[in-house]
């Protein structure tokens, strides 16, 4: 199941940042910025479901001291949550069989590149091998770069630097990346709209290189205008390809005001910015300081004002409930302690005698149950509340073994005995 969350936040953030994109930099000429934008954010997509970062909080650490440490019990009945498993199996059988599916598929286009090596004639150039083939093609895969022997020497002039110009910006490496984020992202049409996006900003930015060495525009696109170049099937290398030509010329041909590129470029990454910040920081609280926070509370109180009534330490009860005019602490200058211990003597006394209800396991029910209770300046438990329920069944069961608790020594506060609030988490889990 994280596995199935983890791949459809993937899509949505790709999503979001392939729409940003399309709006603002697509037709922009500023192919290298282009590329990092794209590259980075796709990397981002797959980063920032698996990460988390908790934001700081106002409220004094000071907080946490009236929650106990939360409870687990594990139930002694596996759980027969079938469809659940059944879920994991498929999806687990859908990620293997696409992975298996991507090894051959990227081993027969090995292949296929190894045959041409193998029956073609290969010269050097410096670092670049020029692989002269038979076949109608011109493409790049690494150093090396595929032409069809017949090629006339101007044409091949112009075919080798636009080649040259992906073997030295490493566009075969893109491509491979992005072949393989399809394995698991398949389904994502965004997924592949990256993939369209990269290869053609590959092709504009060889375009590019390869008008800078003075190629007449005209003539190069003619040349592209020709169709002497056919693509073949090996997927993740670089073409000379015609499919794009009318994008090109048109992207050869376009004159940008480069104010309005900046301006383009700087709207895009605060969008972008506010998508990661969204998607990996949580701006709530963490669990052990909301949890003791009845709804009520919660409903009534900033967090400065939480701030300032820990600094008070001490909360009216009519926050809390209104028919009793008392004050209720919940940091005192000496905390209730329970049978000569401290918290940690409650929790293990409860994990001996909380029982897993019977048929809730049976049923595969689990989940975390958060109660509340005041500990009286008598020392006996009172208000016990479900602040969090997850079934009927686990909320009697937690509030049950509350109530059997023997009585406590109360909290002290300026010289008196004091009731206190205190909030505990039990967790039931179902044994797999």
């Amino acid at each position: 199941m994280k596995l199935l969350i983890y791949v459809v936040e993937c899509a949505i953030i790709q999503g979001l940042f392939y729409m940003v994109f399309h709006l603002l930099l697509r037709k922009q000429t500023n192919f290298q910025i282009n590329r990092i934008y794209l590259l980075s954010t796709l990397v981002a997509s797959m980063i920032i479901p698996a990460v988390e970062i908790q934001l700081p909080s106002s409220v004094p650490l000071t907080m946490s001291i009236f929650q106990i440490k939360e409870v687990v019990i594990q139930s002694n009945i596996a759980s027969p949550d079938f469809g659940f498993n059944h879920l994991n199996l498929i999806i687990s059988a859908m990620a293997i069989a696409s992975c298996c599916l991507y090894l051959i598929w990227f081993t027969r286009q090995l292949w296929h590149i190894r045959q041409l090596l193998t029956h073609s004639l290969i010269k050097k150039n410096n670092r670049i091998y020029i692989v002269e083939t038979k076949h109608p093609l011109a493409f790049s895969f690494f150093n090396y770069i595929f032409i069809n022997q017949n090629i006339s020497s101007n044409e091949r002039k112009k075919i080798i630097l636009h080649e040259k110009t992906h073997i030295q910006q490493w566009h075969t490496l893109d491509r491979i990346f992005i072949d393989l984020i399809l394995v698991s992202q398949w389904f994502n049409p965004f997924a592949w709209l990256f993939r369209k996006a990269i290869i053609e900003n590959h092709e504009f930015l060889a375009d590019a290189g390869t008008l800078r060495h003075g190629i007449n525009q005209v003539n190069y696109q003619q040349l592209l205008l020709n169709q002497l170049f056919r693509t073949n099937q090996v997927q993740f290398v670089t073409y000379f390809n015609q499919s794009l030509i009318k994008k090109r010329i048109f992207m050869m041909t376009k004159i940008t005001n480069k104010r309005t590129e900046r301006i383009r470029f700087f709207l895009a990454l605060p969008l972008a910015a506010i998508i990661v910040v969204c998607f990996s920081f949580k701006a709530s609280l963490p669990e052990q300081v909301l949890d003791p926070i009845t709804d009520n509370i919660m409903n009534k109180l900033s967090l400065n004002d939480l701030s300032s009534i820990i600094q008070k330490d001490t909360i009216k009860k009519s926050n809390l409930q209104k028919s009793k005019n008392r004050h209720v602490f919940i940091v005192a200058e000496q905390n209730a302690t329970f049978q000569g211990g401290d918290l940690e003597t409650f929790r293990a006394w409860i994990l001996q005698n909380l029982k897993y209800p019977e048929n809730a396991a049976k049923k595969g029910i689990q989940g975390k149950v958060i109660l509340s209770f005041v500990i009286e300046a008598d020392g006996k438990i009172n208000e016990i509340k479900v602040l969090r329920s997850v079934d009927s069944a686990l909320d009697e069961e937690a509030i049950r073994v509350i109530k059997s608790s023997p009585d406590w020594m109360p909290g002290r506060h300026g010289g008196k005995t004091i009731a206190q609030q205190f909030t505990i988490p039990i967790a039931f889990k179902v044994q797999k």
